[in-house]
């Protein structure tokens, strides 16, 4: 329930960031509806990453997410003929051996065993879906559309969002008969610094998407996100 109304929160903030641009120039049909089904993602990703991690090692769940460019890739590939040589053919498949060896090492200190560890696999593995679908919604939508709406699709997106973790979390009250523990300022105050981050980044890659290659966008995105991981744990 807590981690719900935090995600709620973190929404919230990113429609209201957004929300003035779309009251001003309102959203065409196709932003609206390619809006809510991000939204619905959304909600559905964090509710699956959540879970994944509460049934195996959060650095394991993370790296085998990364995968999930693989999808994104595969439908700019196929569906827009973006351009895909040999190089970054090569590139493509190092990266994933990278993740494998990674993932290799992360698995002999992994303690998940029996029933854990098959839950856990399958919420990785929808974790995985769910995320590559994200990216597919946001680069067909981007390439729908000739008046890219950027920040109107990101506000229609996180209104969803946010009125979807609500209704869950009032669901979720009235099934446990409780209601969540703000945490204080600093909980609040973080869901909004995490929200404008949040809000801001996806502003980017959706317009990203509409640029750049999904063949290189997806694959350089993923990749410098393991590769800061790295960083960021030593």
């Amino acid at each position: 329930i807590d981690s719900v109304f935090y995600n709620g929160i973190m929404f919230l903030t990113v429609a209201t960031l957004f929300c003035p641009w779309l009251m001003a120039n309102g959203a065409t049909v196709t932003t609206i509806v390619f809006g809510v089904l991000m939204g619905i993602l959304s909600v559905a990703f964090q509710l699956l990453y959540l879970c994944a991690f509460s049934k195996g090692k959060m650095s394991l769940t993370v790296i085998l997410n990364n995968f999930s460019m693989i999808i994104p890739m595969a439908v700019s590939l196929l569906a827009f003929d973006e351009p895909f040589g040999l190089a970054k053919a090569a590139g493509t498949v190092l990266a994933l051996v990278s993740f494998c060896l990674i993932v290799a090492r992360e698995k002999r200190g992994q303690e998940t065993e029996g029933k854990n560890g098959a839950a856990w696999l399958i919420l990785t593995l929808l974790v995985f879906l769910v995320n590559g679908l994200i990216s597919v919604n946001q680069k067909l939508y981007a390439e729908s559309i000739d008046d890219l709406q950027v920040f109107e699709f990101v506000a229609v997106s996180y209104m969803t969002a946010a009125a979807l973790s609500f209704l869950i979390l009032g669901v979720l009250g009235v099934r446990e008969k409780r209601f969540p523990a703000s945490g204080g300022k600093s909980v609040i105050l973080s869901a909004w610094l995490v929200g404008l981050v949040l809000g801001v980044f996806q502003a980017l890659n959706t317009y990203a998407a509409s640029v750049i290659p999904g063949t290189v966008l997806y694959s350089t995105y993923n990749c410098g996100t393991s590769v800061l991981l790295c960083v960021i744990g030593r």
